[in-house]
């Protein structure tokens, strides 16, 4: 009896244990996957724009990027940013300027900044460029790369400027030369100074000064390789200068200032035009080795000091007479002195001279240039005068000449 009792009741679970299995069969094994939620952390990079106004050769500045988890799971791991900014490659002008690696571990909606510092270099050609950072990270890092670039468009505007331009005052611009002097302009006092290039292979470039006055200071300082830079360029001051600096640059091209300048240094200067309109301050000129300079100045000299005074024909130049190639013009001279040779064509017009027109002339070499003043001179001395002409309009105190070869007359060279 017991067995056909208990057979019905096993029979009855049994058969309810297997329904419930076969009932619950299509939910395990047949759920559509696309229902499902997949957690993956996923990065994103955004550019600071935080450079300022415009860029210079020279500035430090400090490149900024921030890292986005906008996944749904922990980012822990490397990831590196490469900062975007103008090259010197002609093909792609912009490329990577700085890599950093850093290991993160953001959670979900965490951030996270990236930063590196670079010193912008004189290499890309000036004009507004786009700037950017972007990432690379592992897989488990960085489920998608749709968010992996980021990059400010027209927000790195390069200049070639310096001192007070725009927003930004005192600006230095640093520039490296080809054998490694590193070369820096600065302009104290009222104004800025700006560089541009030259239009064609012929032409030079240009430096062009902007609201600068008689308190104004222009410097340029070499360090590194030979410690000397040379510029080739057409130079425009539209006003006046206290200092213009620049001891260990040498110079060809123009200087043409719509001011004075009451103190002018730099190293050698070869066929170079130099031009002073205004009527300031006696100004003080000091120069290493002259070649075929041509410096007209209705600003006074109150004293000149230089290596030597070359006068050299020069093919190159079928524009100038001979007696246009080497050549000083003022109203009066305080006080002149070379080591070497003097070959220029001088004149001096004597317009409110102080008494003299020429105070003292000291030639340690050769004179053998043209010395026509129109008014008095105090002392002329040179070691060697050959071919050379002194002429005054007024009396000479004194004129010493070690060994005199052939001195003329009056007459202007032939």
């Amino acid at each position: 009896m017991s067995a056909v009792m208990h057979t019905p009741l096993r029979t009855a679970l049994s058969s309810r244990s297997l329904h419930a299995r076969s009932s619950a069969a299509p939910h395990t094994h047949f759920e559509p996957l696309d229902s499902r939620q997949l957690l993956a952390a996923d990065l994103a990079v955004t550019m600071v724009d935080n450079v300022p106004s415009f860029i210079v050769p020279g500035d430090k500045l400090t490149l900024a990027a921030t890292i986005s988890n906008v996944g749904d799971t922990a980012a822990s791991g490397p990831v590196t940013v490469r900062f975007l900014a103008p090259t010197n490659n002609a093909d792609d002008p912009i490329g990577v300027v700085a890599t950093v690696t850093k290991k993160i571990n953001l959670k979900p909606g965490a951030t996270a900044v990236i930063t590196a510092k670079i010193v912008m270099n004189d290499q890309p050609s000036p004009g507004v460029y786009d700037y950017g950072a972007m990432i690379e990270a592992a897989g488990a890092l960085n489920a998608s790369a749709d968010n992996d670039e980021s990059m400010v468009e027209g927000g790195f505007d390069l200049k070639l400027i310096f001192g007070n331009y725009a927003d930004r005052r005192g600006v230095v611009m640093t520039t490296t030369d080809e054998d490694g002097t590193i070369v820096t302009y600065t302009l104290k006092g009222a104004g800025y100074g700006e560089f541009s290039a030259a239009e064609t292979e012929d032409d030079r470039a240009g430096l062009n000064m902007v609201g600068t006055d008689a308190a104004t200071q222009f410097t340029i300082t070499t360090k590194g390789g030979d410690k000397i830079v040379n510029i080739d360029s057409d130079i425009n001051i539209a006003g006046s200068l206290k200092k213009f600096d620049a001891k260990t640059s040498n110079f060809s091209g123009s200087l043409s200032i719509g001011g004075s300048i009451a103190d002018f240094a730099a190293a050698n200067l070869t066929d170079f035009d130099m031009t002073i309109a205004g009527t300031g301050a006696a100004m003080k000129f000091k120069a290493g080795a002259i070649t075929d300079l041509r410096l007209d100045s209705n600003t006074p000299l109150a004293a000149m000091d230089f290596t030597n005074w070359l006068w050299l024909e020069d093919p190159t130049r079928p524009d100038l007479s001979e007696d246009q190639l080497s050549t000083l013009a003022a109203p009066w001279i305080g006080k002149l002195t070379t080591k070497g040779e003097f070959s220029a064509i001088t004149s001096l017009s004597g317009q409110n001279a102080p008494g003299t027109t020429l105070g003292a002339a000291k030639i340690g070499g050769l004179f053998s240039g043209e010395m026509i003043v129109n008014g008095n001179i105090t002392s002329f001395s040179a070691t060697t005068i050959d071919q050379g002409l002194l002429l005054a309009s007024g009396t000479v105190a004194s004129a010493n000449f070690i060994t005199c070869l052939l001195y003329t007359s009056p007459s202007p060279r032939d």
